[in-house]
C-alpha cells in the first residue's frame, strides 16, 4: 500500500505538462489547456520509485485530445 504524502509542488505537474508538450515533435498545435482526466499511481514494492498515471484532455484548437502521461 502506498504512502500518500501531503505535499504541495510548484509548478504543478499539470502546469510542467502544458509546458512540455509543445516541445514534442509528435505534438500538434500550440500551448495546450490540460485538465486532469483522472489518475493513479503505481508504487514499486521497493519503494525505490514511483509512477503517476496521469490520463488528461488537451484542448488546442478545434480538436481535444486525450494523452495517457507516466510522470515520475
Amino acid at each position: 500500500m502506498a504512502v500518500v504524502h501531503n505535499t504541495t509542488m510548484e509548478p504543478t505537474k499539470w502546469e510542467l505538462l502544458r509546458s512540455w508538450l509543445p516541445t514534442q515533435e509528435w505534438f500538434r498545435g500550440d500551448t495546450p489547456t490540460v485538465r486532469k482526466a483522472g489518475g493513479f499511481r503505481l508504487d514499486d514494492p521497493a519503494g525505490a520509485v514511483g509512477h503517476v498515471i496521469a490520463p488528461c484532455q488537451t484542448l488546442t484548437g478545434s480538436k481535444p485530445a486525450l494523452l495517457l502521461e507516466a510522470l515520475r
